[in-house]
């Protein structure tokens, strides 16, 4: 781990400084705290991506399981969509059978001219 400082940073045993907001606001006269905080955000993100390297192996383990992830998916919206075809098909049987029913009721037009 790093040593404090007099100035409260942080220094790493690469001996890089680790500069907090309240040091960074004092060392860039008029720079306000938000963009300080949005440099400083993007400084250690950068840092990170830097740091932590994935190796061959682990990016085909994490792309192998994207795969399966997306796969997934791909049956779920195609069973969806099956799902959804079928209601349809319901629907429109119900629909006919309220059609044929409503037809059903009406008179006949030979017979009306008996009633």
């Amino acid at each position: 781990r790093g040593d404090k400082d007099d100035n409260n940073e942080t220094r790493t045993k690469t001996d890089c400084r680790v500069i907090t907001l309240k040091t960074f606001l004092s060392e860039v006269p008029g720079l306000a705290e938000p963009q300080a905080t949005r440099i400083l955000q993007g400084a250690a993100l950068m840092e990170s991506n830097q740091k932590d390297p994935i190796s061959l192996t682990d990016a085909l383990q994490a792309i192998g399981n994207l795969t399966q992830r997306v796969a997934s998916l791909i049956r779920m919206v195609d069973m969806t969509g099956t799902l959804v075809m079928h209601r349809l098909d319901q629907d429109q049987d119900v629909q006919k059978t309220q059609e044929k029913d409503v037809a059903d009721r009406q008179p006949h037009p030979q017979l009306e001219a008996f009633a």
